[in-house]
This record gives C-alpha cells, sequence and structure tokens, in this order.
C-alpha cells in the first residue's frame, strides 16, 4: 500500500482517456487534454498516458469495438501503475473509462479491491435494459460482472468489484432495471434524496474507515454530473441539484489518507460546455484537495 497515505510532494501518475463516443456527446474526449495544457505546475502530474480510439466515429452498440480497445489499454496502463503502489489519477473522457480503470487496478492486487462510485447516475445499464444504448450507462454493471462479455473481462475475472464492496453516492437519476440489479445484488445505494444537506463527508469516511480497518485498497470514481449543474455545467448527461462541492472535496481529501487508497477516477468533464472555465477549475480543485498538490 501507498506510505501513510498520499505521499505530498511528488508527482501523481496520470492517464488520460480521450474517449467519449460511448457517450451522447463524443467532445468529452477532450477532457484529458484540457486538464493539461491548462495545469501551472507540470511536474504535479505525470502523465504516463493519454488513451485514443484510432478512428473513433460510431456511438451506441457500434462503439463496442472502440471501448474494448481502449479499456483494454486503460487497464493495462493502471495495471502498472498499481503495481507501483502509488495512488494514480485517471482523467475521462466518458465514465465507460471506469471498466478500463478498475479492471486495470484489480488485476495488480491479490485481494478484493472496494470501489466508491459518486455519481448522478447508477450506470448499472446492460445493452438489454438501456433504453439510449451509450455504453458510458453500463460501466458498473460491467464490473459487477452483468452485460456484454467483451466488458465483463479485459484483464480479470468477473465480477471485477464484488458488491459488498462497493458504495454508490449521489444518485438522482436512473431507470428500474439499474435499481433492480444493484437492489438484487445488495450493493449498498445512498441516492441524493438520502444524503442530508448534501454532505456526503460521513458516509465517505464510514466507508473509508471501514476499508482501511479490514486493510482493503480501495479507489473513488467521480462523475462530475454528481453537482449542481450550475456548479459544473461541463458534463455530457446533466441532472438536478447535486452533492455540496466543499464536503466532498473534505471526503476526498480524508479518503485519500488512507494507506489503502489507490486512486481516482475523474469522469464526464466536457469542456465544449463549459462556462468561463468553472468545470476546469473545480477538477483542478479536486485533484489538489485529494492529492495534496497545487496545480
Amino acid at each position: 500500500m501507498n506510505q501513510k497515505g498520499m505521499s505530498r510532494n511528488c508527482s501523481i501518475p496520470t492517464v488520460g482517456y480521450a474517449y467519449g463516443h460511448a457517450s451522447r456527446d463524443p467532445r468529452v474526449s477532450e477532457g484529458p487534454y484540457c486538464i493539461q495544457s491548462n495545469t501551472q505546475n507540470t511536474q504535479a502530474l505525470n502523465w504516463i498516458k493519454i488513451i485514443e480510439a484510432p478512428k473513433a466515429q460510431h456511438q451506441h452498440i457500434q462503439a463496442l469495438d472502440d471501448v474494448v480497445y481502449c479499456c483494454t489499454q486503460l487497464a493495462e496502463t493502471i495495471h502498472a501503475i498499481a503495481q507501483t503502489q502509488k495512488p494514480f489519477l485517471m482523467i475521462g473522457g466518458d465514465h465507460s473509462c471506469a471498466i478500463g480503470t478498475w479492471h486495470g487496478a484489480a488485476s495488480a492486487y491479490h485481494q478484493p479491491i472496494g470501489l466508491i462510485w459518486i455519481d448522478a447516475h447508477l450506470d448499472s445499464h446492460t445493452f438489454k435494459s438501456s433504453p439510449s444504448q451509450n455504453i458510458h450507462g453500463m460501466p458498473l454493471a460491467a464490473l459487477l460482472g452483468h452485460g456484454h462479455s467483451s466488458l465483463t473481462e479485459l484483464k480479470h475475472t468477473a465480477p471485477v468489484i464484488q458488491p459488498e464492496h462497493l458504495t454508490l453516492i449521489g444518485a438522482t437519476s436512473y431507470e428500474p432495471e439499474e435499481s433492480e440489479l444493484l437492489n438484487t445484488l445488495n450493493v449498498q445505494v445512498h441516492p441524493l434524496s438520502t444524503i442530508q444537506h448534501q454532505n456526503p463527508t460521513s458516509i465517505i469516511q464510514t466507508v473509508v474507515d471501514a476499508m482501511t480497518q479490514a486493510q482493503q485498497p480501495f479507489g473513488i470514481s467521480l462523475d462530475l454530473d454528481v453537482f449542481d449543474p450550475h456548479l459544473a455545467p461541463a458534463v455530457t448527461t446533466y441532472a438536478e441539484l447535486g452533492l455540496d462541492i466543499s464536503s466532498t472535496l473534505t471526503a476526498l481529501q480524508y479518503a485519500a489518507q488512507s494507506p489503502y487508497f489507490i486512486g481516482l477516477e475523474i469522469a464526464e468533464f466536457t469542456p465544449a460546455n463549459d462556462l468561463d472555465h468553472i468545470t476546469e477549475h473545480l477538477v483542478m480543485k479536486i485533484i489538489s484537495h485529494t492529492f495534496g498538490v497545487k496545480l
């Protein structure tokens, strides 16, 4: 595990997932490049690789081959970083990236990993249940071993994440089929409506403390649409209301102090939809608070 939580004053191994055709707005692929080009402290982030599809042009189920290609590349890159036991940063890109990120992380450990999923959506569709057929709405189902076989097994035998090691926080918009799957699997879900004052701190601290006590490696996947769209406009799929940003930053900082924290994934940042760089600055703030670096 990492040494006494996050090791400060060192460069963060960073990977980009410059792919967006698994969402409704392919321009989300620009997210990693925006962060890379606007980071003033170039020593803070050690960009290992930015992954692209050779000729991304299809969406819906036709994007499957590109998603598998990109996620396989991502899984291999994250696997190599995770083996060094340095907490990583992964910036998307649409949320199909999670299939690759957590396949790669899980395959680097000889024990199950935990995952805290912070998102306005449940992302637990399969091709059979999804109205949109967009793969960015399917990563959690895939990680839990449900859905197309090419998504459920990249570098790790399905399921990548065991239901009892998964916690969802902040959901406000989802279909009954997704909720039914997660309920059947007894996944711990905390919809926004159940979170007092939109403050996730106590929930995240409780989950982090439990995994730390169990000596279980864990990561965090954060979809920016979990925040109020007025405060984070640069996303692909908007939802009403959202988690309190200040409280979420405090919780992320707390989580990263655990010696069992292995990495943070930030998804769905779409620079083309940003207003006065509001969301870009939020992403920078999230990274700074989590990893204790100045960007």
